[in-house]
């Protein structure tokens, strides 16, 4: 069963924006969560049902973890610019 909370539910459509699709976040819902256009969020698909979450900052450990064999890059330059200093 889904948690209740204060803020009523609130029907809203699935609409276009450019090639996506979107959907229209109530402002009694978006004041509730503090969210404002630009808020990263993350968006996920579980048991036939759409979970938006404010996205969390990444851990260093986490995109450490990621860093693989195929993704790193080689030098980007061969010399220094003329008042550099290494």
């Amino acid at each position: 069963m889904a948690k209740t909370s204060d803020v009523p539910a609130h029907e809203t459509r699935v609409f276009k924006t450019g090639n996506s699709l979107a959907v229209r976040i109530p402002n009694a819902i978006a004041k509730r969560l503090a969210l404002s256009a630009g808020t990263p969020v993350d968006i996920a698909v579980a048991n036939g049902a759409m979970r938006v979450a404010r996205s969390t900052a990444p851990r260093l450990d986490d995109l450490v973890e990621r860093i693989t064999p195929h993704n790193v890059h080689g030098e980007q330059f061969d010399e220094l610019a003329p008042r550099e200093r290494w």
